[in-house]
């Protein structure tokens, strides 16, 4: 702490106590007390702390999100990949369990379901089958019914799965899933 001596001559003002002085980055207090020869000024100084807090400006701001946009979508479209694929293998595999119920049945009654029949004949339970043949419902993964042929076109049945759209041909997530491009399923079969 400074002690600095201040003399009130004529027409001179004593400075205001508690006044505050900027010094750069000092903050100065001023304390005035009167002492024999005039007033005693003391001043305390101390160090201010850096209180300014730089913030993101709005292009900064609009760049991130652009960028983080990009990449949700080249995420997003990998992941699409991966889902067509993940719905066109658990179409396969479904073409085939119903491929496999058809022979079953066709085992255990020498026939195959007609096409009024349908898939439907080998939910029926029995005594045999008290849950069915074919459990589940007959839903491909995108919610189209599977489609059953017999006599069918490339073997002794066809089952089909259209894809994402529905219908008939079609390219990737469309493409269709049929029974004779499995490996053995249909084709042949009964015989």
């Amino acid at each position: 702490m400074r002690k600095l001596k201040v003399e009130n001559g004529k027409g001179r003002k004593a400075p205001e106590a508690g006044a505050l002085m900027r010094d750069g980055q000092e903050l100065s207090a001023i304390s005035l007390q009167p002492s024999a020869g005039g007033w005693e000024l003391r001043s305390v100084v101390r160090r201010r702390q850096s209180t300014t807090v730089r913030g993101f400006t709005l292009v900064e701001l609009m760049v991130v999100v652009v960028i983080i946009g990009l990449l949700a979508s080249i995420v997003t479209v990998s992941v699409n990949d991966y889902l067509i694929k993940g719905k066109q293998t658990t179409a396969r595999t479904e073409v085939a369990q119903i491929g496999n119920a058809l022979q079953l049945f066709y085992a255990e009654y020498g026939r195959y379901p007609s096409n009024d029949e349908g898939l439907a004949l080998l939910q029926q339970k029995n005594k045999d089958h008290p849950n069915g043949i074919l459990q589940g419902d007959l839903l491909d993964p995108w919610g189209h019914e599977y489609v059953y042929v017999y006599p069918g076109l490339h073997g002794s049945f066809d089952v089909l799965s259209y894809g994402a759209n529905g219908q008939e041909g079609g390219e990737g997530a469309d493409t269709d899933l049929v029974s004779w491009d499995l490996g053995g399923t249909g084709e042949n079969a009964g015989a």
